[in-house]
């Protein structure tokens, strides 16, 4: 767009110069011609802005450990990825997992006397 407005620019200074044209029109194609250019700018530094958020992105991707403070089996999960969780007075539970699965093995059920226990992880906040 940008470059036929200024070619567009150039054909009416040609005209404008033998008077085939009014000057309104020369000036209309050179706010269009200036216009164009200003956007083909801005959209550039847009695409540099988005690039910088990238590479932040990455950076912050790099610094970020998720990590479970046991092992155990994820039984239900309360929040969805990329979900925002907001901080309140009182956690939200965000996983249930059930803990000690490990010691019984996997090919038989767990006896009665020895059933797992069931942890609740709380939301802790990041300081």
């Amino acid at each position: 767009m940008a470059r036929f407005a200024e070619r567009q620019f150039k054909r009416q200074v040609l005209l404008a110069r033998d008077r085939l044209i009014a000057a309104a029109e020369l000036d209309a194609a050179e706010s269009t011609a200036g216009s164009s250019l200003a956007q083909v700018e801005a959209d550039r530094a847009n695409v540099k802005q988005a690039l910088a958020d990238l590479r932040q992105a990455e950076v912050n991707l790099t610094l970020t450990d998720i990590v479970s403070p046991t092992d155990g089996t994820v039984l239900s999960r309360n929040v969805d990825v990329g979900q925002t969780v907001a901080a309140s007075l009182e956690a939200p539970v965000l996983f249930v997992i059930m803990i000690g699965l490990a010691r019984f093995g996997s090919r038989r059920a767990p006896p009665t006397a020895a059933r797992p226990r069931w942890w609740r992880a709380p939301c802790r906040r990041r300081a």
